[in-house]
């Protein structure tokens, strides 16, 4: 019994030995996530079959396609077994494409010319990454993953929100996959001597209005558990038409919209020191985040259908070709809501058009010099409202998906849930996506009633009209250009025999296309009796349509 004691003993410190080692290998930006932990473990996902036994492969991650035949196909169900926190985690998880549209495009600001191409020709294929489902086979706990180059996201459980992402390389990079990828795991908490304030009370009421332009009401109150950062609310500007007006027309509808799907297209803009502290890894960041919010819009506790798509993902490099983005948050959010309307498609068919714009940020936004505490900032009730309907949130971790789903509550006109309007409802005070702080007390993947209450009324008073219309896929312009002009005849060899070939030297180019092989024009020259590209320029002043409705040059 001693000995079986001692072992337990030694493993644990063993395993606590082996734990605090990773530390000198975080990456700087993870290091100073580590440094606010009050815990973290690092641990070894595996993938497991429905069996619970562990893969035989030596690859448990997904690759980033760069092209459609650089990978296996992704499974569309799979599962992961985590051990941490003294307790085991079964991911059970389905792929989760929906929340990207099917026009899904990404536009780069500011990008230095000599990139530009490398850019468009080495972009990722990351539909693939993203996978949804529950923890342990609870409905009620959700899990939303990335699994390229590992596991990157969060879950719910009984006992609050787990964090996981995998360890990064000295060089800011993610590791190669390997099933043996290290990955940090911890939970929505702070070390307790960091960053405390003394206890206050919250003093402020929805009628106190701060002394800014934009008439900012703060809801913020001072948690006193932990400092974690609050967010300002944008009142009614006096141009609003109150929705309490409005309610009276509730009962006036013959049939609720509850059961219409209603379809959010967003454009997602990140800054350039978003850029800049993530590096090659933003896009995948910035849609991991981002179908982290799809998954809490799907939750059943908002009572209606509400989906969440990415139309368009702006990376601005250089900040002179965005906002202008400062520590004032309300300059910021009024920048970036006058700058979004130039980056918009009126056209509510078009499938570059949005409905909402977000703004992800590093900046430190402030609600005034002195107090730093805004993790985010939106106005009240402009969702469709093409001039209004945006919102701006700091990216402080995985966590900011949660600040991000927070501000987009306020654009469908959703109070806080410790609100006076959620008292006036005569409902009980729950802590939820709503709640004015995000802590260890709150559950940010459900909605109170009190949100769902506001949500539907909204909806219900024609305020999401905009949100009826499906996206769209990409419509394509299809050039006019002839296609020998777009591949010249060199292009074209290759085309069909493969990288190398040109062509061929020995023969005049008349009816048919004669390329040298792959492997060298000493090889001799082959064809496939198919003649040369409408528009090919088959010498000086002639230019070939063999299959065209003109025929010259070198026939």
């Amino acid at each position: 019994m001693r000995v079986a004691r001692w072992l337990t003993g030694l493993l644990y410190q063993l395993s606590l030995f082996l734990t605090r080692s990773w530390e000198v290998h975080f990456h700087p930006r993870q290091e100073a996530l580590v440094k606010t932990l009050a815990s973290y473990e690092v641990v070894t996902p595996a993938r497991v079959n429905e069996f619970g036994d562990v893969f035989p492969e030596s690859r448990h991650f997904s690759r980033r396609k760069r092209s459609s035949g650089a990978v296996e196909p992704t499974p569309f169900r799979t599962q992961y077994r985590i051990s941490a926190y003294g307790q085991l985690f079964q991911l059970n998880l389905s792929a989760d494409t929906a929340f990207l549209a099917a026009g899904y495009t990404e536009v780069h600001l500011g990008t230095p010319a000599h990139e530009v191409l490398g850019r468009s020709a080495m972009a990722p294929d990351l539909r693939h990454c993203f996978y949804r489902g529950q923890v342990n086979a609870r409905e009620d706990h959700t899990a939303v993953f990335s699994l390229c180059g590992g596991l990157m996201g969060t879950f719910k459980t009984h006992d609050g929100e787990y964090f996981l992402e995998p360890i990064m390389r000295a060089d800011g990079r993610e590791q190669e996959d390997d099933h043996n990828k290290p990955h940090l795991i911890y939970r929505q908490e702070l070390k307790s001597n960091s960053f405390l304030q003394p206890h206050r009370p919250c003093a402020v009421s929805e009628n106190q209005i701060k002394k800014t332009t934009l008439h900012l009401h703060n809801y913020s109150n001072t948690n006193e558990d932990l400092n974690i950062k609050k967010e300002m609310v944008l009142g009614y500007s006096s141009k609003n038409r109150s929705l309490e007006d409005e309610r009276s027309q509730l009962h006036s509808r013959n049939k609720r919209f509850l059961s219409y799907p209603r379809y959010v297209e967003v454009m997602v803009t990140a800054d350039a020191k978003m850029v800049h502290h993530h590096g090659q890894n933003l896009q995948h960041y910035v849609l991991t985040l981002m179908s982290i919010v799809a998954a809490i819009y799907k939750d059943s506790s908002i009572g209606n259908l509400i989906n969440i798509v990415i139309v368009k993902l702006v990376v601005i490099h250089n900040e002179q070709e965005g906002p202008v983005i400062s520590f004032n948050a309300a300059t910021t959010l009024r920048n970036f809501c006058l700058w979004q309307q130039t980056q918009n498609v009126l056209d509510d068919s078009h499938p570059s058009h949005h409905d909402t714009a977000v703004l992800i940020t590093r900046e430190d936004i402030c609600g005034a010099r002195e107090k730093c505490d805004t993790l985010g900032l939106a106005e009240l009730g402009t969702l469709c409202d093409p001039l209004r309907s945006c919102s701006i949130s700091e990216e402080n971790g995985l966590s900011a998906a949660f600040t991000i789903a927070h501000e987009l509550g306020h654009v469908f006109n959703v109070p806080h849930d410790d609100s006076f309007k959620c008292k006036e409802s005569g409902i009980k005070h729950q802590y939820h996506v709503m709640a004015p702080t995000l802590n260890y007390h709150t559950s940010p993947w459900t909605w109170s009633k009190c949100s769902q209450k506001y949500i539907t009324e909204f909806l219900d008073t024609g305020h999401g009209e905009c949100l009826l219309d499906k996206p769209n896929a990409r419509v394509y312009d299809l050039s006019t250009q002839l296609p020998g002009l777009i591949y010249d005849v060199n292009k074209q060899c290759e085309l069909m025999f493969g990288p190398g070939s040109q062509v061929c030297p020995y023969l005049k180019q008349c009816r048919r296309l004669w390329c040298t092989s792959a492997e060298g024009k000493h090889r001799g020259c082959r064809t496939q009796h198919m003649p040369l590209a409408d528009g090919t320029s088959c010498g000086p002043g002639m230019v070939g349509f063999l299959q065209g409705i003109a025929t010259m040059g070198c026939v």
